[in-house]
């Protein structure tokens, strides 16, 4: 019964086109971009929780800040629909998103 459950948990690739996957990445990367926000309303860290104990991330108020941060995303997001240095562009969208 076991082995009955697992079968449908059985690792199968299916090979896709190349535009399908540039089209598939191009839409992860508009969901990404469209949800990140461009402006963060916390000019200070009265009740700081989680690495806020350890870290001033009142840097992030800053909107000149915030839109650096944006140019690096946007960037990544364009090297990672054209396929191209994946491990740093996965990254970055990790840690700036």
């Amino acid at each position: 019964m076991l082995g009955k459950l697992l079968r449908h948990f059985d690792s199968v690739v299916i090979p896709h086109a190349a535009w399908e996957i540039a089209l598939m990445r191009l839409g992860f990367a508009l969901l990404i971009f469209t949800n990140t926000p461009v402006y963060l309303g916390l000019p200070s860290q009265p009740h700081p929780t989680g690495l806020a104990h350890f870290f001033d991330f009142t840097f992030l108020s800053s909107l000149e800040n915030l839109n650096l941060l944006r140019m690096v995303l946007t960037l990544a997001l364009i090297c990672y629909v054209c396929n191209f240095l994946m491990v740093p562009a996965l990254a970055a969208m990790l840690f700036l998103r």
